[in-house]
C-alpha cells in the first residue's frame, strides 16, 4: 500500500513569516492606505474650503452690506457644514483604525502564541529523541557484549568438550 503525502501539514519555516504574519502585514498596509486616503480627503477638503473662503471674500468686497452679511452667514453655515464633516469623518477614520489596531494586535498575539506552542512541542520532540538515541546507543553496547560473551562462552564449551572428550578416551 502506497504511503499518503501529507500535504495538508504545513511547517513554519525558520524565518517566522505565515499565514497570519501575512494577514498581519496585510492589515497594516491597510491603515496606511487609510492613512494616506485620510490626508487625500483632508487637502481636498481643505482647498476647496480654501476656494470657497476665497470666492466669498471676492463677493463680499463687491456687494452692499447686506449681501456681505447674507454672505457670512452663508459662510458660517458652509463652515460648520464642513466641521461637522470632518468631525464625523475623523471619528469614522479613528474608529477603524483603533478597530484595526486591535485586530493588528490579537493576530501578533495568535502568532506569538502559535510559535511558543510549536517551540515547546519541538524542544519535547527534541528531549524524547535524545532519550530515545542514548537507550539505543545502550542497546547496541549491551547486544555487542552480549556477542562477546556469547562467543566467549562458546569457546569455553568447545575447550570443556576437547577435555570432556580426552578424559573419556584416557
Amino acid at each position: 500500500m502506497p504511503m499518503k503525502s501529507r500535504k495538508k501539514t504545513r511547517r513554519l519555516p525558520n524565518n517566522g513569516s505565515s499565514r497570519l504574519e501575512k494577514r498581519v502585514d496585510g492589515l497594516s498596509s491597510k491603515i496606511g492606505l487609510m492613512r494616506r486616503k485620510s490626508k487625500r480627503e483632508f487637502k481636498k477638503v481643505r482647498l476647496e474650503s480654501a476656494r470657497e473662503f476665497k470666492k466669498v471674500r471676492q463677493e463680499s468686497a463687491k456687494e452692499s452690506p447686506k449681501l456681505r452679511q447674507e454672505m457670512k452667514q452663508a459662510f458660517y453655515k458652509f463652515e460648520v457644514k464642513i466641521q461637522k464633516q470632518f468631525a464625523t469623518f475623523g471619528g469614522m477614520l479613528l474608529a477603524r483604525i483603533e478597530a484595526i489596531e486591535q485586530n493588528d494586535a490579537k493576530l501578533r498575539n495568535e502568532i506569538l502564541t502559535m510559535m511558543d506552542f510549536v517551540r515547546k512541542q519541538y524542544d519535547e520532540f527534541h528531549t524524547e529523541k535524545t532519550a530515545l538515541w542514548v537507550g539505543q546507543l545502550r542497546l547496541k553496547d549491551e547486544i555487542s557484549r552480549l556477542k562477546e560473551s556469547d562467543s566467549d562462552q562458546n569457546e569455553a564449551q568447545s575447550n570443556l568438550n576437547v577435555r570432556v572428550t580426552q578424559l573419556e578416551a584416557a
